[in-house]
């Protein structure tokens, strides 16, 4: 291992949430192409 290892838990416990909640640009546009369906996005993390 290299570098000092990091309580990630620890270190954003309270920045939640870390990223902005918004549609990721290439979903959204693919939402507007099948209008009146549902979409799973398996590659969220």
């Amino acid at each position: 291992m290299i570098g000092k290892p990091v309580n990630y838990d620890k270190r954003y416990k309270n920045e939640f949430p870390i990223f902005e909640a918004k549609l990721d640009y290439e979903l959204e546009k693919y939402l507007n192409l099948i209008s009146g369906k549902k979409v799973l996005d398996l590659g969220i993390g």
